[in-house]
This record gives structure tokens, C-alpha cells and sequence, in this order.
């Protein structure tokens, strides 16, 4: 039955990750005004994405290798905005920074390191129930 096929394809690429890798964005609100607190879809498109094992290791003591996205926000003395960081990170990255960050959060999925978690799986569970249904509409006729 199609209808079966169609399900279980549709379930299978709301699960899929591609490679082994963790990927994460990468930028700072210091160097690209795009990478701040709200990260519009304009800024994903645009930001850099970094493969978390070829990454650079924080220089930071006790810092261990990048296993996690992270994002952290402080507050800029220079400007009304927050300053924030998104990239791969250490696992113990949050309490290294604590001190000096106002917010920290860590993920382990990729390019989870955003404002719109979600989004992408809503848009395309959506669609995969809208042609469930159409399918369902053309079998009754």
C-alpha cells in the first residue's frame, strides 16, 4: 500500500541526520550583527556552519574537546544589544563560562545552536500529514 510507504518515508526523514558529525553555527555578534539573540532564517542561511571535531579547542583551562553547540549572551557595555557567541563547545562549557556569561545553552543535535528549534520539523511534519491526507481524499472519490 503507498499510503504505508509514503508514512514510513516521511517518518524516516523527519529522523534523519546526515553524517556522524556534529555541526553547529558558528558566529559572533561582536564581528556580524546577524548572529544576534533573534537568528532570523536569514541569519542561518548566511552564518557559518562548523563541524564540531575538526574545531578549534577553547583556550580556556579544563576546557575538553568541542562535544556540543553551544550559544552564550552577555551584556555589551558598548551598545544596548547583547553580545552572543554560538559554536561548537566543550561539554563543561557553561560552567567554565559562567562567571562572565548572563545565559548559556547547550545542545547535542546539529545546528541546534539557533532561535527556532523546531521549526524545521514542524514545516516538514506538516507536510507529510497535508499528503497523508490529499491521499486519503483521493482514495474516497
Amino acid at each position: 500500500d503507498y499510503r504505508h510507504l509514503l508514512t514510513v518515508t516521511c517518518l524516516f526523514l523527519l529522523s534523519l541526520q546526515l553524517g556522524n558529525c556534529l555541526q553547529c553555527y558558528s558566529c559572533s555578534s561582536a564581528r556580524e550583527d546577524f548572529c544576534d539573540d533573534t537568528f532570523s532564517f536569514h541569519a542561518q542561511a548566511t552564518v557559518q556552519i562548523t563541524s564540531c571535531e575538526n574545531s578549534l579547542r577553547l583556550s580556556i583551562p579544563g576546557a575538553g574537546p568541542n562535544t556540543h553547540c553551544g550559544k552564550a549572551k552577555k551584556n555589551n557595555d558598548d551598545s544596548l544589544n547583547d553580545y552572543v557567541f554560538r559554536g561548537c563547545v566543550p561539554e563543561n562549557y557553561c560552567k567554565l563560562v559562567k562567571s562572565h556569561v548572563k545565559e548559556c545553552e547547550l545542545c547535542e543535535n546539529d545546528r541546534c545552536n539557533d532561535s527556532s528549534k523546531l521549526l524545521p520539523s514542524i514545516y516538514l511534519g506538516t507536510a507529510c500529514l497535508l499528503l497523508n491526507w490529499f491521499n486519503l481524499l483521493l482514495k474516497i472519490k
